[in-house]
């Protein structure tokens, strides 16, 4: 596959939520089987992972990468993550009004299509992002829906774009995509959903991560070299060591 280096003519946009690891805010549900300093490290690991096959969407579409982070500074993101991807503070608001404004400021830009994903998924194929592309030229559309009830990945082509989408939602409950479904379809929307994916929340949803990531290419990523480190967490989930 070709590498595109002319991209005055990009019409994709692929953009990341995520925040800066601070110990503390970071990966909260996990704090009490972690740690603050472990659930931090985790979160960092998760991003960077993300961030890396994300980087590579370049190699097969013209796509820019954005990331629109929450806690930390500009400077700090860009020493953690590189300059290869180009940063945004999310902005106030619940996370509806914060991804409504993240696509509203790139179809500004003269963007066509724009995906929006979060660092929860390490282990999400890149072919399925490429696939979300490609099924944005036929549908309105294009949601990943997440096994607790929400979705892991959302994409609107710019005349297709709908706010409403965005308001009135439960977020973090287990009926965000029936909401958000039941939004578009009234809408008249021609959705296409995504193959289903487990966030990684909770510490029911990290160990199946480490166990089915067994024989796979991301058995070899930083979030499963750091929880090889800490493998004792899987047999005394219950106990007061903490990971760093």
């Amino acid at each position: 596959m070709p590498h595109f280096k002319n991209m005055q003519n990009v019409c994709e946009r692929f953009i990341v939520f995520t925040r800066y690891p601070e110990p503390g805010k970071a990966k909260t549900r996990l704090i009490p089987v972690l740690g603050t300093q472990g659930a931090a490290e985790l979160h960092r690991c998760m991003a960077e992972d993300t961030i890396g096959w994300a980087i590579q969407l370049k190699k097969y579409h013209l796509v820019t990468v954005e990331v629109r982070y929450d806690g930390g500074s500009k400077d700090l993101m860009e020493k953690w993550l590189g300059r290869n991807v180009s940063y945004l503070h999310q902005g106030s608001g619940d996370l509806g009004e914060r991804m409504s404004r993240a696509f509203v400021e790139a179809f500004q830009a003269g963007i066509k299509f724009v995906i929006i994903a979060g660092t929860d998924c390490p282990d999400l194929e890149m072919d399925i992002v490429l696939s979300a592309f490609g099924m944005l030229r036929q549908c309105d559309v294009v949601l990943g829906p997440a096994k607790d009830g929400g979705y892991y990945l959302i994409g609107f082509r710019s005349d297709t774009f709908l706010l409403e989408a965005f308001e009135g939602i439960h977020w973090g409950s287990e009926t965000v995509l029936e909401q958000t479904m039941n939004i578009l379809e009234m809408a008249g929307c021609n959705i296409h959903l995504l193959s289903e994916w487990r966030d990684v929340d909770t510490f029911a949803d990290l160990r199946e991560l480490f166990y089915r990531s067994h024989d796979t290419g991301f058995w070899y990523s930083k979030t499963i070299s750091y929880l090889l480190k800490h493998e004792e967490i899987f047999t005394n989930p219950g106990g007061t060591q903490k990971c760093s």
